[in-house]
């Protein structure tokens, strides 16, 4: 693998093609969880009840896409951060150079945080994912030179620990259930309650709020999100600082930092350069979708059979099944970018994953105009299966402006800009 000994940029001659076309790989498949955020109402992601998909195509859209796609993607655009920690800081090792290195680094991953916050706010998608990489990425430094197998035992160690808190999340969940139904039954009875029995009632409505939401909570959010901008700017700055503060802490800073530490290991093993055996990715792809496809199925068939019961969705094996899918699709794309099939399309998601951060910015600014009312307001309007039809769209879109920009310019227009705050110096645009 290439070594970059100056600061500065890599160049196109240096980069990794499989990286490149894995990345593009992994931006196009979160739009297929994505949409459901930008074209439903919150409660819908992962639950089929708000949006009434409980039968016909649209019930069997859930169970497709989440069956193959929920975390899958998100985990390999993890995995990938990872694995570009290490390309970015593979700059020698001189304490001189080191700490210029650092401070390099930790510019550029300052300033992934505030496009993230420039993504959730001013863009107006709520779960934004470069926010809470920027985060994770913090920590990320100290950790370039650490040995591929430390790195992986340190992941595994995280997820065996990650499934642990899911158990006592449903401890949590049972303590709250029967403190609020212990105060409900008070109040049917007529009695008073204080004001810690009333924040269980309330407490425990909020957890079941995004299993069954009400009819009012729906039409409060398809309301508020088709309004003007500055509404749903002002509107949704309480549920932006919730998704970037609080799920960051519960959650998803471990969710992003498990993968990204296993990114960072797997490209110390060469897995993503496209060097192994062919029968090393055909293994690698056999074995993750016969681990992670079972799993998922499982567990989607415990929340059906449930009826959709909140403790069905505490789901103890979700890293189990997101990361074997995850294997399954990096070994299936290794295997597509070493067989010399189809080239125009290698190089056409390569330039998707060179232009990754406008591609993924740009989801946010296609589907606000779409889905908002900035533009048109077709939040709540699309059934769960059109909304792939949007994807459809975006994804053709993508696959041709990209390399048809990467002809003319060497970056993307938002990798351009962060570059160049990142060096404190103009970047060379045109080829």
């Amino acid at each position: 693998m290439q070594r970059t000994t100056a600061a500065g940029p890599v160049q196109a001659r240096d980069r990794i093609a499989s990286v490149d076309t894995l990345r593009g790989v992994a931006l196009l498949g979160i739009l297929i969880m994505n949409i459901i955020g930008f074209g439903l109402v919150s409660y819908a992601y992962g639950n089929p009840i708000p949006d009434a998909a409980l039968t016909g195509i649209n019930f069997w859209t859930y169970i497709s896409v989440n069956l193959f796609f929920e975390g899958a993607m998100r985990a390999i655009f993890a995995m990938l951060f990872g694995a570009g920690v290490i390309l970015f800081t593979a700059r020698g090792d001189s304490p001189a150079a080191a700490t210029s290195l650092a401070d390099l680094y930790y510019r550029r991953t300052i300033l992934l945080i505030l496009l993230g916050l420039f993504d959730a706010f001013l863009l107006l998608w709520t779960w934004d994912i470069l926010y809470i990489y920027g985060v994770v990425g913090l920590f990320l430094f100290p950790l370039r030179n650490a040995r591929a197998s430390r790195l992986l035992i340190a992941a595994l160690v995280m997820l065996v620990l990650s499934a642990a808190t899911e158990g006592l999340r449903w401890q949590d969940l049972e303590q709250m259930q029967a403190e609020a139904a212990e105060a409900q039954t008070l109040l049917d009875d007529d009695l008073e309650l204080d004001s810690e029995q009333q924040d269980a009632i309330e407490a425990w409505r909020e957890e079941l709020e995004w299993i069954r939401p009400t009819q009012k909570d729906i039409e409060k959010e398809l309301t508020l999100r088709r309004s003007g901008y500055f509404a749903v700017l002002a509107g949704q700055a309480s549920d932006v600082i919730a998704a970037q503060s609080i799920s960051v802490r519960s959650h998803l800073f471990w969710d992003a930092l498990i993968t990204m530490v296993l990114g960072m290991a797997l490209y110390k093993y060469r897995v993503f350069d496209a060097s192994r055996s062919r029968r090393f990715y055909a293994l690698m792809a056999l074995l993750g979708f016969a681990v992670g496809l079972p799993v998922n199925a499982w567990e989607l068939y415990r929340f059906v059979a449930s009826d959709y019961d909140i403790f069905a969705s505490i789901i103890p094996t979700y890293d189990l099944g997101r990361l074997g899918c995850a294997f399954g699709f990096v070994g299936l794309v290794m295997l597509f970018c070493k067989s010399g099939m189809m080239n125009w399309l290698r190089a056409s998601l390569a330039a998707v994953g060179r232009m990754a951060l406008t591609n993924y910015l740009a989801h946010s600014v296609i589907c606000g105009v779409i889905f908002t009312g900035v533009g048109f307001g077709l939040v709540g309007e699309l059934q769960r299966y059109q909304l792939y039809y949007v994807v459809a769209g975006i994804w053709l879109v993508q696959l041709i402006a990209s390399p048809l920009w990467l002809h003319y310019f060497r970056f993307g227009p938002v990798e351009w800009l962060w570059r160049s705050l990142t060096y404190g110096a103009r970047q060379p645009m045109r080829n």
